[in-house]
């Protein structure tokens, strides 16, 4: 192959792999984030969560960053899902209702603090530029801005 097009070639990759502000449209975006965010509404009503404190939500892009805390040996046995309902509260900005969901077999007493990361994407509203996310046992809404 010439250098040329080894040289158009790497630059393509790279674009690939540094996209960081993709368009949802765009065949080739790429999420940062840890996990993806599940919008069901069966799922949200079945889910349940292990004793968990969520201490603090941000938004960077389209992760949403939670913050928790819960008693365990070291967490990594633990599973985490985001799950969203399917509907839209009508406010302005509109909001959506969303649960952490941990699972947590460990029997363990010390407590152990993690951070997981969620592509909330898929919960951006139609026609609005922003939504509020509410967080099931979290005290205050995050604005989703996009």
């Amino acid at each position: 192959m010439k250098l040329l097009q080894k040289l158009i070639l790497l630059i393509s990759i790279a674009n690939l792999i540094s996209c960081t502000s993709c368009d949802e449209n765009e065949t080739n975006y790429f999420s940062s984030c840890d996990f993806e965010c599940i919008v069901d509404p069966d799922i949200y009503e079945n889910s349940e969560s292990s004793n968990v404190t969520i201490s603090n939500l941000e938004i960077i892009d389209n992760c949403l960053t939670i913050n928790y805390s819960s008693s365990g040996c070291d967490g990594s046995t633990w599973e985490v899902r985001l799950i969203a309902n399917d509907e839209v509260l009508e406010s302005n900005p509109p909001q959506r209702n969303l649960k952490f969901e941990l699972t947590n077999q460990e029997a363990c007493l010390a407590v152990i603090s993690k951070s997981s990361s969620f592509d909330i994407l898929n919960l951006q509203v139609e026609g609005s530029t922003s939504v509020y996310l509410n967080l099931d046992g979290y005290d205050n809404s995050i604005l989703y801005e996009y």
